[in-house]
């Protein structure tokens, strides 16, 4: 007696489930009904910024150009700008939600070969609001479309630096006018860093300006 043939399986093949890890690494895509009034208002900022630097004094041939006018000076005078104006006028999960968003399509938007995992940032918005801005136009200016020889580009430890710097300022209310020159005569980038490091620590001329009579 022959054997009986099983009878085929008429069920379509079950489609394949992401594991946890995989699950956890995927980003939902970005859709139209997905963007906020706020998402217009960091594109426009991100445009301004990459402008203003590709208008910068060595975009006409400038050499060497002063504190003021360098590309970092650019970047940090923006970003400082942007902070002052946003931070606690808008819900912060807002802003962040805005810069991580931002963050993943610019990945998206880029060939496979040039393509980096985006790690989700793990810091609360609030009391890193710098380094916040500083990592979403560090994905903008690494986007090949928005890229060119005159185009500043900084790593993440400039992140922190530059995060460091303007924390120290903010810390004590500098203007905006006069925040490259207080980074300047507050020391080196490393100096101004650890000071900002020292919760408590301020420059002399503050504490005078501020000491009970």
């Amino acid at each position: 007696m022959g054997k009986v043939k099983k009878p085929q399986d008429s069920r379509p093949p079950r489609a394949r489930t992401k594991t946890r890890r995989a699950a956890k690494k995927a980003s939902p895509p970005l859709s139209p009904s997905q963007r906020t009034w706020f998402d217009d208002k960091w594109d426009g900022f991100v445009d301004s910024v990459i402008a203003a630097i590709k208008s910068g004094p060595k975009a006409s041939g400038v050499t060497k150009a002063t504190p003021y006018d360098q590309r970092s000076a650019i970047l940090k005078r923006n970003v400082y700008e942007f902070v002052g104006r946003w931070s606690g006028h808008i819900p912060p999960n807002q802003i962040a939600a805005t810069i991580e968003k931002y963050r993943i399509s610019i990945e998206k938007q880029k060939s496979s070969e040039a393509r980096v995992a985006i790690r989700r940032m793990r810091k609360p918005f609030n009391g890193n609001e710098f380094y916040y801005v500083f990592m979403g136009l560090k994905s903008a200016l690494s986007f090949k479309d928005n890229c060119s020889d005159i185009v500043y580009r900084f790593d993440k430890y400039d992140v922190t630096r530059y995060s460091y710097q303007l924390h120290y300022a903010d810390r004590h209310n500098v203007p905006l006018e006069f925040l490259i020159g207080f980074l300047y005569q507050s020391g080196s980038i490393a100096e101004v860093c650890r000071k900002a490091k020292d919760p408590v620590k301020r420059e002399a001329w503050y504490l005078d300006k501020h000491a009970v009579r």
